[in-house]
């Protein structure tokens, strides 16, 4: 299988930290149990200061008989559906990075729906919708790290921002937020999986809504741990943990706040209490399956592969295999790996083992050590992305094993049994020179990659007694990759 990392997030990181802002953070009472009020749902408060300073006085009884509420947000003023409904958001194009819509908004009496979260390395996060709910009535609200007041689900909000498309998300950015009240939770609007999704153009209009779907079972569970359920919805962990569940098993409900992130729709339940499962198919993690390396790299998962994204094909145990190679960066920011084989080599005798950017390990070539995860076939590239990878305290005797093969063998159409095994083409020459990536060709159009620091600077016409490497995919093509400069003999 092939790798391909995205770094999407990254410069959602980086976007998000030019645009700090001072948020004024108002609580206009010690919160009190206000009800809502009436058929319409409006709060009720009659304790909470008003914009000069006083205090109302008792409501009024207004021509019509019925009770006038200070916090009512009165007709013609600004909803959070006039704001989702705008052009820029329904046709957002597909790379679009920002757009500044308009600054100083004003929406008044909206209700939190989803506590304060991290939403990045700059931001804090926090969801509200009208109080009516329905389609486009909800949002996502946006403060810098730390300023945002601590909100309950229910809670009135006063808020002040800018509008603005982020990545083609809807964001309130929120420059003023005031606590006016509280009012009863709102309840969620009734959806199917299909409804919402994750690339669907008609889950926009349940972009930063409270939603439920109900009665619906999981389809998988995908690379990041994201829940994927039959009909096309994915529930994240954005704002809570996310429990253990596998393909098959059902929930009676799934309730959250509807995301938009990496072009797709996101469903983020707030709490466990969102997530219902089904008693009659418990959605509990299976033990994993102890396989060895030829067995997966043999099977149609594997070799059947159509360069898709990423699929999850569960939970596996690797015992007593044997590190191929150094750990080195496999992808910046986000994950190590290390190559590691059965013990015998040859055809499908390897595979890469990823494991977490904060992972201490610093295991040698042939040690030999247990791994469990999950087995990852991502861009065609077969990996085990680890949840626990340990030592055995022993060392593989003898000396690693290495497959000899010609450019012939290493086509696209016969490779795909050296994948990951540590492989040794002989008498080459350097027909093409280093790309930006430090990526150089010898005889055969085979590709030579540099993950190691490598300082042999190929030249175009170097005669080169034999390269050795681990056979790697990436961006749809085979590569050999040289652990060390002793893997490459003048």
């Amino acid at each position: 299988m092939r790798l391909v990392k995205l770094t999407l997030l990254g410069l959602l990181v980086m976007g998000m930290a030019c645009c700090t802002r001072t948020v004024d953070v108002e609580d206009s009472a010690t919160p009190v149990d206000d009800t809502a009020g009436g058929e319409d749902g409006t709060v009720e408060d009659d304790q909470v200061a008003g914009p000069d300073g006083t205090e109302p006085g008792p409501d009024a009884v207004g021509p019509d008989g019925t009770v006038e509420d200070d916090n009512q947000v009165e007709p013609g003023k600004l909803k959070v559906a006039d704001l989702q409904n705008r052009k820029e958001g329904l046709e957002c194009p597909e790379d679009s990075t920002f757009i500044n819509l308009d600054a100083g908004i004003k929406l008044d009496g909206v209700v939190v729906t989803a506590p304060v979260y991290a939403a990045s390395e700059k931001l804090d996060g926090f969801f509200v919708q009208d109080v009516g709910g329905g389609e486009f009535s909800g949002i996502k609200v946006v403060v810098d790290k730390g300023t945002a007041p601590v909100l309950q689900v229910g809670d009135v909000l006063n808020l002040v921002g800018d509008l603005k498309e982020y990545y083609c998300v809807t964001e309130f950015d929120a420059t003023s937020v005031t606590v006016t009240g509280k009012t009863e939770t709102p309840a969620a609007s009734t959806v199917q999986s299909t409804d919402i999704a994750a690339g669907e153009a008609g889950s926009e209009k349940w972009e930063g809504v409270l939603v439920e779907v109900k009665d619906t079972a999981v389809s998988e569970v995908d690379q990041y741990g994201n829940i994927v359920l039959e009909g096309g919805a994915v529930v994240a962990d954005s704002i809570t943990d996310l429990p253990a569940a596998a393909a098959g098993c059902t929930y009676k409900s799934l309730t959250g706040v509807i995301d938009y992130a990496f072009k797709q729709y996101l469903l983020l339940p707030r709490t466990s209490d969102d997530l219902v499962t089904d008693e009659a198919k418990p959605c509990e993690e299976p033990p994993p399956a102890k396989n060895s390396i030829p067995d997966m790299q043999q099977s149609e998962t594997s070799t059947v592969c159509t360069d898709q994204n990423f699929l999850n094909a569960g939970a596996v145990e690797l015992k007593g295999v044997i590190v191929l190679s150094p750990k080195y960066v496999v992808s910046k920011d986000k994950l190590y790996g290390y190559w590691v084989f059965d013990g015998k080599g040859g055809a499908w005798s390897g595979l890469l083992v990823t494991v977490g950017w904060e992972d201490t390990t610093a295991f040698k070539v042939g040690d030999i050590i247990d791994v469990a995860g999950e087995w990852m076939e991502y861009y065609c590239l077969t990996e085990v992305k680890s949840t626990s990878i340990e030592g055995t305290g022993k060392t593989f005797e003898g000396a690693i094993p290495i497959s000899d093969v010609t450019a012939a063998d290493l086509a696209k159409d016969k490779a795909e049994q050296w994948e990951g095994v540590l492989v040794r083409i002989k008498g080459v020459e350097v027909t093409e020179a280093p790309n930006n990536y430090g990526e150089f060709k010898v005889t055969g159009d085979v590709m030579i990659q540099n993950k190691f620091d490598l300082t042999y600077e190929a030249k175009v016409g170097d005669k080169l007694t034999s390269v050795t490497g681990v056979l790697t995919y990436d961006y749809g093509n085979f590569k050999i990759l040289p652990r060390s400069d002793e893997d490459i003999e003048k």
